[in-house]
């Protein structure tokens, strides 16, 4: 039986230096040479992994999955009860062919062929029009524009191979080669800047055309503070403190550890982060505080990676945030309707 290809990533992106923030071992995993594994933009986004995910939405179905996994793997053969919470819990059969009480071979021959995002953005259909399917539709996009490319090459056709990458996702060298960015990263962080700006653009373009609201994401980048210390600010001000001492009395947070989350020298987790909104709760949208916190965790990710990924001298934080402000403007403002 053929392993799934989603199950086997390419090579981890080689840096420069390790990261700091994220922690010295983090590695950016790729599903093709331009799309990170969901698992990678999941814990840089949101800081938990496609498991945890998957146990936030049923505590059961991790363990369907990790079954599955040795099946496929050929490491144990699933008993009859196991293959049957299998079936119940990953619902495969809602987009491939499969029998209602499915044996084991006919279960893994089931499976689709196909990449993370692709698999992930079959799964999702259901949910079109979502924020999540935004951001997974097109990278499932580019996973094939890739393998089509690997293919074309195979062919003999590289001006052909070439065009239709260009079409897809433009010249980023233009813009990165300047600051010595390889291109084994750029290739990888200038398409997530670009998906990130389209599914920002839709929410701040007014139905006539142009913009009719400020970025959320450039106010993130602006200068003088980090990312997370600007959604700090938010919650500052939100809750009526003129500083961050006030904010640590207003919520019983160490005035020490909100100035480290600030500043960048710690990272702050997705449960301190939710700790504090809930010490605001009657002053915030809470929904949208953890959409920004998160959206700050991201840009905090994309600077970090760009300081890892500078050939030579690294780069200072405050260079890097102005690198990545800098080139997502440019997209914000290519990607507006004429």
């Amino acid at each position: 039986m053929r392993l799934p290809k989603h199950l086997s990533a390419f090579p981890s992106v080689p840096l420069q230096r390790p990261f700091r923030l994220f922690g010295k071992g983090f590695e950016v995993k790729l599903s093709s040479p331009m799309t990170p594994l969901p698992d990678t933009l999941l814990w840089a986004a949101a800081g938990m992994s496609y498991l945890q995910l998957l146990e936030a939405m049923s505590p059961d179905l991790p363990r369907a999955m990790k079954a599955m996994w040795r099946a496929v793997s050929g490491q144990s053969q699933l008993s009859s009860t196991t293959l049957a919470n299998v079936t119940r819990l990953i619902p495969l059969g809602e987009w491939v062919e499969l029998p209602e009480n499915p044996t084991q071979d006919e279960l893994l021959a089931s499976l689709p062929e196909g990449t993370a995002w692709q698999l992930l953005e079959q799964t999702m259909r259901p949910t079109a029009g979502s924020d999540a399917y935004d951001l997974v539709q097109p990278l499932a996009t580019l996973e094939a524009v890739c393998a089509r490319y690997r293919e074309l090459i195979g062919l003999g056709s590289p001006d052909e191979a070439e065009a239709m990458l260009r079409q897809q996702v433009g010249y980023p060298e233009r813009y990165w080669q300047k600051f010595r960015l390889s291109m084994t990263s750029m290739v990888v962080i200038d398409p997530m800047m670009q998906i990130h700006a389209h599914v920002e653009l839709a929410h701040i373009t007014a139905p006539e055309g142009g913009v009719n609201a400020p970025s959320p994401v450039l106010a993130l980048l602006d200068e003088g503070r980090t990312p997370l210390g600007h959604w700090l600010v938010r919650q500052q001000k939100a809750a009526g403190c003129a500083s961050l001492k006030q904010l640590s009395d207003r919520t019983d947070t160490d005035l020490d550890r909100l100035k480290d989350w600030s500043s960048g020298r710690h990272l702050l987790s997705p449960e301190r982060a939710k700790d504090l909104l809930s010490s605001l709760s009657g002053d915030i949208d809470l929904q949208l505080e953890v959409r920004r916190y998160r959206n700050a965790r991201f840009l905090s990710f994309l600077i970090e990676f760009v300081m890892c990924s500078v050939e030579g001298s690294a780069p200072s934080w405050d260079s890097a945030q102005s690198m990545v402000r800098n080139r997502y403007r440019e997209l914000l403002e290519s990607a507006i309707p004429a």
